[in-house]
């Protein structure tokens, strides 16, 4: 038992280190698809605000990395 815990405890740091560079990849692919989709949105070409704010665009993301309720026709 005393091993299990400490293989877990061992494995903190690399674990941290691939949640921060998923962070990283997330923050890139908001921003990038933030200004991809900015002149449609000025424009008046997309109703959603599915990537209009950086929080928007992340949580789309996430939704459509996990499947989790992505319903794009309401």
């Amino acid at each position: 038992m005393i091993q299990l815990i400490l293989a877990l405890l061992s494995i903190i740091p690399k674990m941290s280190a691939i949640f921060m560079l998923l962070i990283l990849i997330l923050y890139i692919f908001s921003v990038m698809f933030m200004q991809l989709f900015k002149s449609m949105y000025e424009e008046g070409q997309l109703d959603e605000p599915y990537f209009k704010s950086l929080y928007n665009s992340a949580f789309t993301l996430i939704q459509m990395m996990t499947l989790v309720s992505v319903a794009w026709d309401k």
